[in-house]
């Protein structure tokens, strides 16, 4: 064989051998990422509820693949929280958030999830002997209000906006029926030095008081209100990012 047979003979050897190192490369490459890659593939719940406030919240066993399963366009309509009181005090009104990474002119959709009397959204007021709580070590199961669920489900099916691959939840409100409580992610009354005593700050919880459904104190987004609606949310607008 001659020089020139000899070169050729090696420069397809080691083509060759470069085709399959970049094959053997590429399979690796695919085989590392694929785990990354399907952990997107479901849609995620986040809870964003300080430690210390007493509720435990989880999405219930049998809904879990319903609501991650991002090709289950009935998802909302099937969705549902289960909150237990993991207190000592009983709970009489409790307001919490889920806002979605879905936003309508730069504002997140969010669906509200509301237990109680709306007059207990102001955490001075004290129940009435009709009001029934959840007991310390109670469950209640949330779900979201059947008039928020065909307006989302149609606008999803129209791709006026697509569907929500991600939900945080948030506290608002959460009344123990004497008085206190918790105004967002802090206890209420606060407690703020004032000297060597210190003083009861109660300025929140007196001032706010919750009509029937109407938002808590933060909850200034975009929303499909309670009540049926034919088509879209009504506006409560707030600049804060969420995502």
């Amino acid at each position: 064989m001659d020089v020139h047979s000899k070169t050729s003979s090696l420069v397809l050897r080691s083509f060759l051998l470069l085709v399959v190192i970049s094959a053997a490369a590429f399979l690796l490459l695919k085989a590392s990422s694929s785990p990354t890659i399907a952990g997107t593939q479901e849609r995620v719940f986040e809870n964003t509820i300080p430690k210390d406030v007493p509720i435990k919240v989880k999405i219930k066993k049998e809904k879990e693949q319903s609501f991650k399963d991002l090709k289950n366009e009935k998802w909302l309509r099937e969705f549902e929280l289960e909150v237990t009181n993991t207190g000592d005090k009983p709970i009489y009104f409790l307001y919490l958030t889920l806002i979605t990474d879905v936003t309508v002119g730069g504002e997140h959709l969010v669906f509200p999830l509301r237990y109680g009397r709306g007059e207990l959204g102001a955490i001075a007021t004290k129940p009435a002997s009709d009001d029934i709580p959840i007991q310390p070590s109670g469950t209640h199961v949330f779900k979201i209000h059947p008039g928020q669920i065909p307006p989302w489900e149609r606008k999803v099916s129209q791709r006026a906006f697509p569907d929500a691959t991600k939900l945080q939840l948030k506290i608002e409100i959460l009344s123990f029926g004497d008085g206190t409580g918790y105004f967002g992610n802090h206890e209420y009354p606060l407690r703020q030095t004032n000297g060597p005593t210190g003083r009861l700050n109660r300025s929140a919880g007196n001032a706010f008081r919750l009509p029937p459904g109407r938002e808590g104190p933060s909850d200034r987004r975009r929303r499909f209100d309670e009540k049926p609606v034919p088509t879209v949310p009504v506006n409560f607008l707030s600049s804060t990012p969420y995502f």
